[in-house]
């Protein structure tokens, strides 16, 4: 009873867990190339805080993005609207 601690189940379970997930992660990273370094940088950071952490900021996201994609819709087709409007405006005067 007076002698160290002996260590609990659960502490040995934990310690084997993070060796197998320590190895694993050895293997992935020595062996292959990680997957975000072959995207272009702009795709790897559109996609860094594009992904879902809480569904909230999800739906947050989504909603900017769909915004954002409209807004741009929408000026492209004002700007040649009004290109083709000043071209017949000119041929005719």
């Amino acid at each position: 009873m007076l002698g160290t601690p002996r260590p609990s189940e659960a502490t040995t379970v934990l310690r084997h867990n993070d060796r197998h997930i320590f190895n694993a992660w050895n293997r992935f990273t020595f062996r292959q190339p990680l997957p975000a370094l072959s995207l272009p940088f702009s795709f790897f950071l559109a996609l860094r805080y594009l992904k879902p952490k809480r569904t909230f900021l999800s739906i947050i996201t989504l909603i900017s993005v769909l915004g954002v994609l409209l807004g741009v819709t929408v000026l492209i087709l004002v700007i040649s609207v009004m290109t083709g409007f000043d071209r017949e405006l000119r041929q005719k005067v």
